[in-house]
């Protein structure tokens, strides 16, 4: 065996380990958000902060996935004023930023209709756009989705090619961030017009694996 396939199957075999580590951190951290939730009271927050806690100011890359998870269960247990407030007192790289950015932004419309939420993901969309290079291209394409779909709260038209793409985001994403994206593409299916029984049908789900 060469050096260089050798380094490959070293190279995925550590990817795997973390990946499982990864998905087994974010289950036991949401099933703790839920249990706490479903107990009452306060808990729930409790229970996220000691899961994930708040970043101030500079976010690095290796917490974006955690701080998803983060965000997105604040949204969960309708705790907005701290979501809007920890997102927009994010620094860091842009394309970590605009990602946490747009996750909080979408949480916010996947469960209240305020404008300023849509105006705000708008503004990321536009943003990592204007000022995002090369090395951005796919968070680009991401965050314009997330807000193509988001339109149809405001137009009645759905983007169905976003919402497709972002339904397979959901399904690639930790507990937390897939059932705020399955929340949000439903909102933006009923305000279409169209029937999103199903998606809640999934989040549901999300939520009762979590135990």
């Amino acid at each position: 065996m060469g050096p260089m396939l050798q380094g490959a199957i070293i190279g995925a075999v550590v990817g795997l380990v973390v990946f499982i580590f990864t998905a087994i951190k974010q289950k036991k951290g949401g099933s703790n958000v839920m249990a706490a939730l479903r107990a009452g009271g306060p808990e729930g927050r409790v229970a996220l902060d000691g899961y994930v806690s708040p970043v101030h100011g500079k976010a690095s890359a290796n917490k974006l996935l955690d701080l998803l998870e983060r965000y997105s269960w604040l949204a969960v247990i309708g705790d907005f004023d701290d979501l809007e407030r920890e997102a927009a007192g994010l620094d860091g790289h842009i394309n970590i930023v605009s990602q946490l950015q747009a996750q909080a932004a979408v949480g916010l419309l996947a469960h209240r209709t305020e404008q300023r939420d849509l105006d705000r993901l708008r503004a990321v969309a536009d943003r990592i756009e204007q000022e995002g290079g090369a090395l951005s291209k796919l968070v680009k394409k991401q965050v314009r989705d997330l807000a193509n779909v988001a339109n149809a709260l405001e137009t009645r038209q759905l983007d169905v090619e976003a919402q497709q793409r972002v339904l397979g985001k959901a399904r690639q994403s930790g507990p937390g961030t897939k059932l705020v994206l399955l929340r949000f593409v439903a909102r933006a299916i009923e305000q279409s017009g169209g029937n999103a029984a199903h998606l809640k049908q999934e989040a549901d789900q999300v939520m009762q694996k979590l135990g």
